[in-house]
């Protein structure tokens, strides 16, 4: 059965390590959201190689643009005719803020925000007539288990804008689910991974070594994605190996 993804921050990271191994899948239409389609890194996705009957496409969706996720879903009705999405992944992130409380400035927390909150929420209403296409629809936010306000006390990282807008991007997640009766909506805590951010993270911690590598990491999200329907994983908090995050 043929299947269509689309991922945002799909040039690098963990997005990339996504794109990858839905390429390897017979029969899939792997969508790549791309701040910049010009990017050295976009053309490298051209190159990875792909299954029977899969294909590649790279569209512009900016996470501080109001217009580009819209503007996406047209260009992908029009140009390609995608008249539907079974599964989006809001991926793209921002961890820039390294602090307590008591230092957070105003522009860190509204630049968080922008990506890390409203940008899911965009993509999700540019691609939900998409979706609701599908017969088994799933929305899903790459999440961190740095928002859990259940279990912060286990993780003393002081990165307040980071975690407070993974939280707020939680929340939006729980609210699709109950929203929207035919589409699944998951939280998915990635790990933490051997990436560009989880690389700047273990930096600032004095964290030596970063356990989880792209392609675990990758297999596992999928593995998730995969199982998801609206009674089983939908509106929880799920890690890229099965287990549960508490809000």
């Amino acid at each position: 059965m043929s299947s269509t993804w689309l991922i945002t921050g799909a040039n690098r990271g963990i997005g990339k390590g996504i794109v990858s191994q839905l390429l390897a899948r017979p029969n899939t239409t792997v969508i790549a959201g791309l701040r910049d389609i010009a990017d050295t890194t976009a053309k490298d996705l051209g190159k990875l190689p792909a299954a029977s009957g899969s294909s590649l496409i790279v569209v512009k969706i900016d996470a501080v643009s109001d217009t580009d996720a819209k503007d996406a879903v047209n260009s992908l009705r029009s140009q390609y005719g995608i008249q539907q999405v079974d599964v989006v992944i809001a991926n793209s992130g921002i961890l820039d803020q390294w602090g307590p409380v008591s230092e957070v400035t105003p522009e860190d927390l509204r630049k968080h925000f922008e990506i890390n909150t409203i940008a899911p929420i965009k993509l999700f209403q540019a691609t939900k007539s998409l979706l609701e296409k599908s017969e088994n629809p799933r929305f899903n936010i790459v999440s961190t288990n740095i928002a859990s306000i259940g279990i912060m006390e286990n993780i003393p990282l002081p990165t307040i804008a980071y975690g407070l807008t993974k939280s707020a991007a939680n929340y939006a997640t729980s609210k699709i689910h109950f929203e929207n009766p035919r589409i699944s909506a998951v939280a998915l805590h990635p790990g933490w991974v051997q990436t560009r951010m989880g690389q700047h993270a273990a930096d600032l911690a004095g964290v030596a070594e970063i356990p989880v590598t792209v392609e675990q990491s990758a297999a596992g999200l999928i593995q998730q994605i995969d199982k998801t329907t609206k009674e089983t994983l939908s509106g929880k908090f799920v890690g890229y190996d099965g287990s549960f995050t508490p809000w």
